[in-house]
């Protein structure tokens, strides 16, 4: 995050700061790097996550730490599996889309639009997440997730 009132210059100072935060805490021993977008609000904007993924994940690699700690992203922007696939192969070893599942599935059972056992909804939109991503790797003839972690191979179709 960085202050409103820094405006578009601010960007870059913060991707700077996450990266140093990011190394100061693998030199640390930290194992696990949680990159969050929680805590946003009318003074603070987000550093788009896939932004803050590929920034950390290339800075480490730059400097010999990226295999000594996992990059688990915790954000409100991933929904679906394109988003979620796009993370991962940035470098994100676990994705948490925190908004994607609770508040948009209390929506849709509230209208009767889906099962009302909310437990069942979660477990299936988990579901359909894995299925997306195993998909889309086995288009590219890939079969693990830690073959697409970080490979930035991405394809575009129809230009």
């Amino acid at each position: 995050m960085w202050p409103v009132a820094d405006g578009v210059s601010g960007l870059e100072n913060a991707i700077r700061r996450i990266c140093r935060e990011a190394e100061e805490a693998v030199d640390g021993g930290i194992r696990l790097l949680v990159l969050s977008d929680r805590g946003v609000d009318f003074q603070n904007v987000g550093v788009p996550m896939l932004l803050a993924v590929g920034a950390v994940h290339h800075h480490l690699r730059r400097v010999g730490k990226r295999m000594k700690a996992s990059l688990i992203c915790e954000t409100g922007e991933a929904r679906d599996v394109h988003q979620i696939a796009c993370l991962i192969g940035f470098g994100a070893s676990c994705v948490d889309p925190y908004l994607a599942c609770m508040r948009p599935l209390r929506e849709l059972i509230e209208k009767g639009s889906v099962d009302p056992d909310f437990g069942k909804g979660v477990f299936n939109y988990k579901n359909a997440l894995e299925n997306g991503l195993l998909k889309i790797m086995s288009k590219m003839g890939i079969s693990l997730v830690s073959s697409y972690r970080g490979a930035q191979i991405f394809e575009a179709i129809g230009i």
